[in-house]
């Protein structure tokens, strides 16, 4: 026969079992949470990237300004990104003699 400290003991360990048990599945909910959130936040950045480009065409459209200004920034971010060719570094020397001006001298 099970003494009375027994079966505290017993009632002890199923508590703890079932409190663990309970603190486990809460863990487990709130990780699964979280990575379904980021999950979630990565797939909504993942499609405003990809929508980008429609949303300045759809922004831009009925505004013949704003196509010229995007078309400008273009240019002049691939003449900032791509190097001087050789025809234009000639016709910039020519350009300067030209005005009067010596190379590298101010306006």
């Amino acid at each position: 026969m099970a003494t009375e400290s027994d079966r505290i003991r017993a009632e002890i360990e199923r508590a703890v079992k079932d409190r663990a048990t309970t603190v486990r599945h809460r863990i487990m909910g709130v990780a699964s949470d979280a990575k379904e959130t980021v999950s979630e936040k990565a797939s909504d950045a993942a499609d405003a990237v990809r929508s980008a480009p429609d949303a300045v065409v759809r922004q831009a459209q009925g505004s013949p300004v704003a196509v010229g200004m995007i078309a400008f920034g273009a240019g002049m971010l691939a003449a900032a990104v791509l190097p001087e060719t050789e025809p234009e570094r000639r016709n910039g020397q020519s350009a300067r003699r030209a005005c009067g001006r010596r190379h590298g001298a101010g306006a």
